[in-house]
C-alpha cells in the first residue's frame, strides 16, 4: 500500500485482528463436552465447544485516511473461511471509536468468560505506529491522520484510536481458554519480538490445552503492507485447503500457523511475519487449534456415510467433518428458527445455513424447533459415534386465527360457542377458521342462535337479541267471575287495559329489534369498510417492506401488521355504533304508551 505523502515512514495499513471465539453452549456437561481431538499418545483430549467470531473491517474513512477498498472483500472471504468449520459470525463494517470500543466489550462480555472458549475478534483496516515509543494503534474510521509520522501523533487521534495495549488488557481480563491475533499490517510491539517458533510443529498433547494468547503479525513496522494482500489469503488457504497441517495431524495449531505465514507470505510480498504470546506465563503455555478440514474429509470418505432421519434435499449443504468418538447432529430447516436439543436451546438454524452441532453424546435424541408465525416440529434421531445425523424440518405456518366478539341486550347470560359454554357477554373470544355454532340463552327469554363462517384474520361481532318469554296470563279467579257478571262494565275496561299494555310491550320489543339492526347494519358497514383498508394496508407493507429472513418473514411481518390494523377497525366500530345506540328512546315511547292506558 502506498505511503501517504508527508506522513514519513508511517504505514497506511490495513490490520486484521483475529480472536477466534468459541463458546461452549449453555447445556448441562453430560450433554455437550466440546470438541474432542487425539493426541499423539492416541488419547483424547477436551478443547472446546460451538464457534462464535466478531469481524470488524473500517474501509470508508471520514477524517483524512485514504479508504481500503479491498477491506469487504477480503474481510467476506475470512467469513467464509471461518463459517466452513462451523464458526457462527457476527460481522460489523465503519466503526467509528465509540462503537468499535462497544463491539470488542459486548463481545467479550457475551463470549469472553467461559473456561473452555476460543475467542474470535477480526478487525481489517488502518493502523499506526507511534515510533518513538513502539506503541501500535487500531484506527476507527473518525480517528484523524496522525500530526507526526513517527512522534506524537496528537491528542485528537490519541482519543480516537484504540491503543494495542487495551488489546492486550482485554486479553488478560478474558477467562477463555485460547485467543489467537492477527494482524495484516506492517506493526511493532513487544509482544511481537518474542521469536517462540519453534523449529519443528508439535503435536497435540495435553499442554495444549492449558491457556494461552497467540499473536501474528504480518511484518515488523518498518514494512510497508501492500495494496493487495498477500497475508489475508494466506491466512484463508491455510484453513480452505490444510497448508496450515505442516504435520498431517489433521489440526492446525498456531504454532503451525505461524510458522506456515512465516515461510508462505516472503515469498510473495517484501514482509516478514512475526510471532509471539502474551508476555505473561499463564496465557502462554497452550497452542490455540484449528481443524483441518481437508484431512478431516480425506478420514470421512473413508467411513460409512451417515444415515439421515428425513431424505435431505439436494440444496441442503454437507455437514462439517465430524468429531470422533462422540456423535454430531445437523439441523436443516425452511425457515429461521431455534433448536433445541434434549430440551436445550442449541442456537439457531437458518435456511442453507443449518446447525452443525458436533460432540453430542451418543445414543437417542430429541430435536425440536420452534419459531414464531410457526407449528413447532420435533424429531427423534439414534445419534451413533462419528458419524453425522442430518435432520430436515419443514415447518408450516400457523393458521391464522378469527376474533369473535359476541354481545347481548341482556346481562347475566350464557354464551356456548360449537356447544361449549364459554361465559357470558361481552364475551371475546380467537377461533379457527371454518363455521362455528353460536347460541345465546337466559332463562326466562328466547335464546339467540346463529351460525357463522369465519375467515382467517377476519374480526366479527354478533349482537344477540334475547327477548322475554310472554307468559299465558293466570286463569280467572272465582271472585273475578263474579265480578266480571255482576260489574260487565268494569270487566270490560280491565281487560281493554290489558290490551293495551300488551300493545305497548309489542311495541317495545319492536322497538328494539329495529334499534338493534339499525345499530348492527352500521357496525357491519364500518367492518366491512375497515377490512378494505387493513388489505390495503397488507398490500402496501408486500409492496414497499424490506424485511430480513426471505418471502416467508416478509408476509409474516405484513399480516401482523394487518391483524394490528383489523383491531385497531373493531374498537372503533364498535365505539362508534355505541354512541348511535338509542336504548332510551324504546323505554320512553313504552312508558307514554302504557301511560295512556291508565286513561
Amino acid at each position: 500500500m502506498p505511503l501517504t505523502p508527508g506522513m514519513g515512514n508511517q504505514c497506511s495499513v490495513r490490520v486484521a485482528v483475529v480472536l477466534l471465539g468459541l463458546l461452549l453452549a449453555d447445556v448441562p456437561a453430560a450433554a455437550t463436552r466440546g470438541v474432542v481431538m487425539l493426541d499423539v499418545d492416541g488419547e483424547t483430549t477436551q478443547l472446546y465447544g460451538s464457534s462464535h467470531a466478531l469481524l470488524i473491517g473500517n474501509s470508508d474513512y471520514t477524517a483524512g485516511w485514504p479508504d481500503l477498498e479491498s477491506v469487504p472483500r477480503e474481510l467476506e472471504k475470512v467469513k467464509r473461511a471461518l463459517e466452513a468449520q462451523g464458526f457462527q459470525v457476527d460481522k460489523r463494517m465503519n466503526l467509528d471509536s465509540e462503537a468499535m470500543k462497544d463491539a470488542f466489550e459486548d463481545f467479550i462480555a457475551a463470549h469472553g468468560y467461559g473456561a473452555e472458549n476460543r475467542l474470535l475478534f477480526f478487525y481489517s483496516g488502518h493502523g499506526h505506529t507511534w515510533d518513538e515509543i513502539g506503541q501500535g494503534y487500531l484506527v476507527p474510521v473518525d480517528a484523524p491522520l496522525p500530526a507526526s509520522a513517527s512522534g506524537h501523533p496528537g491528542t485528537e487521534f490519541l482519543r480516537k484510536a484504540l491503543h494495542m495495549s487495551q488489546v492486550l488488557a482485554w486479553s488478560r481480563q478474558m477467562t477463555a481458554k485460547h485467543a489467537l491475533f492477527l494482524f495484516d499490517s506492517c506493526f511493532s510491539g513487544t509482544i511481537f519480538k518474542t521469536k517462540s517458533l519453534p523449529g519443528q510443529p508439535p503435536h497435540i498433547t495435553r499442554a495444549t490445552t492449558l491457556k494461552v494468547r497467540q499473536f501474528i503479525t504480518a511484518g515488523s513496522a518498518g514494512e510497508e503492507v501492500p495494496a493487495r494482500s498477500v497475508f489475508t489469503p494466506a491466512f484463508v488457504d491455510a484453513l480452505e485447503l490444510g497448508w496450515g497441517d505442516l504435520n498431517k495431524d489433521g489440526y492446525i495449531s498456531g504454532v503451525e500457523l505461524g510458522l506456515y505465514l512465516q515461510a508462505k507470505v516472503p515469498k510473495h510480498a517484501a514482509q516478514s511475519p512475526q510471532f509471539g504470546k502474551h508476555p505473561d506465563y499463564a496465557l502462554s503455555r497452550g497452542d490455540f487449534v484449528l481443524e483441518s478440514t481437508v484431512a478431516a474429509a480425506a478420514a470421512v470418505s473413508s467411513a460409512t456415510p451417515a444415515a439421515t432421519t428425513t431424505p435431505a434435499a439436494a440444496t441442503v449443504p454437507p455437514p462439517p467433518p465430524p468429531v470422533q468418538f462422540l456423535g454430531n447432529v445437523q439441523v436443516n430447516v425452511n425457515v429461521p428458527a431455534t433448536v433445541y436439543l434434549a430440551g436445550t436451546e442449541a442456537g439457531e438454524a437458518l435456511p442453507g445455513r443449518p446447525l452443525n452441532k458436533q460432540g453430542v453424546p451418543s445414543g437417542s435424541l430429541v430435536v425440536r424447533v420452534e419459531t414464531e408465525g410457526f407449528q413447532s416440529a420435533e424429531q427423534q434421531v439414534q445419534v451413533r459415534r462419528g458419524q453425522w445425523e442430518q435432520l430436515v424440518f419443514e415447518l408450516q405456518p400457523l393458521a391464522r386465527m378469527a376474533n369473535l366478539t359476541v354481545r347481548s341486550n341482556v346481562h347475566g347470560d350464557q354464551v356456548f360457542i360449537d356447544g361449549v359454554a364459554r361465559g357470558s357477554t361481552r364475551l371475546d373470544v380467537e377461533l379457527a377458521p371454518g363455521r362455528h355454532a353460536v347460541r345465546v340463552e337466559k332463562d326466562g327469554y328466547t335464546p339467540y342462535e346463529r351460525q357463522l363462517d369465519l375467515e382467517a384474520g377476519a374480526a366479527v361481532v354478533v349482537r344477540a337479541q334475547l327477548n322475554r318469554v310472554q307468559e299465558p296470563p293466570p286463569a280467572a279467579s272465582a271472585r273475578e267471575t263474579h265480578r266480571s257478571r255482576t260489574d260487565p262494565v268494569g270487566s270490560l275496561q280491565a281487560r281493554r287495559q290489558e290490551a293495551c299494555e300488551r300493545e305497548c310491550l309489542e311495541t317495545r320489543r319492536l322497538c328494539e329489534e329495529e334499534e338493534h339492526r339499525t345499530v348492527e347494519a352500521f357496525q357491519q358497514r364500518c367492518l366491512e369498510e375497515g377490512g378494505v383498508h387493513c388489505a390495503g394496508v397488507y398490500e402496501e407493507c408486500r409492496r414497499t417492506g424490506t424485511m430480513v429472513g426471505g418471502e416467508v418473514s416478509r408476509d409474516s411481518e405484513c399480516s401482523g401488521r394487518q391483524q394490528e390494523c383489523e383491531h385497531r377497525v373493531v374498537a372503533k366500530c364498535e365505539h362508534v355504533s355505541e354512541r348511535k345506540r338509542n336504548p332510551w328512546r324504546c323505554e320512553r315511547e313504552a312508558g307514554e304508551c302504557l301511560e295512556g292506558c291508565q286513561q
